[in-house]
């Protein structure tokens, strides 16, 4: 039987990352993309291509979330992966998947990924349904799984988070997420 699989596809690294593996493993896959800021537009377009790349019959959803919703969720003190794993649990609640992905790579936060596991399973637990949260890549650094992917990939992955005007893909070079893919990447090869 043939693993059944949601991937929370953000476009980054490592969910690009996961793609690529789920697809070697040749996995049911199903990606969901969740967007709820200014830049979404460009963040779905970016991974359109990347599955276009990768894996061209592969389910793709984008979750809307309005900024307003957004806002608010933030301003009560939610974080953006509340906003992932919720949606990530309201897809689960109406399929049958045996585990859903997480992008992670060996240098971000120890103490997060554990209690987010633990969550998640709690909640699975209650809705009496079995399908695990994993990071399946999770021991691998940023800069090997960038250099796991295609070069034709390469050139979509979402690395930005402002994401500038113009040329799409051009870093600002000042965000948290230029400066994380400067540190772990860049600076590393």
């Amino acid at each position: 039987i043939m693993k059944k699989v949601l991937i929370m596809f953000s476009g980054g690294v490592e969910s690009t990352a996961l793609l690529q593996h789920a697809v070697e493993q040749d996995y049911d896959i199903t990606l969901v993309h969740v967007t709820h800021n200014n830049r979404s537009h460009k963040e779905m377009s970016a991974c359109r291509g990347i599955v276009h790349h990768l894996a061209p019959y592969t389910k793709l959803y984008e979750v809307l979330i309005s900024k307003d919703e957004f806002d608010l969720d933030y301003q009560k003190g939610y974080r953006d992966v509340s906003i992932w794993l919720s949606t990530a649990m309201s897809i689960v609640g109406r399929g049958e998947w045996d585990e859903v992905w997480y992008g992670t790579h060996s240098h971000d936060g120890k103490g997060k990924v554990p209690d987010m596991e633990q969550s998640w399973n709690a909640m699975m637990k209650g809705l009496r349904l079995d399908t695990i949260l994993t990071s399946p890549l999770t021991l691998i650094s940023k800069l090997n799984l960038y250099k796991m992917l295609p070069k034709k990939v390469k050139g979509c992955i979402v690395y930005c988070q402002v994401i500038p005007k113009g040329a799409w893909n051009k870093p600002c070079g000042e965000c948290m997420k230029c400066m994380e893919f400067k540190k772990y990447v860049t600076d590393r090869m």
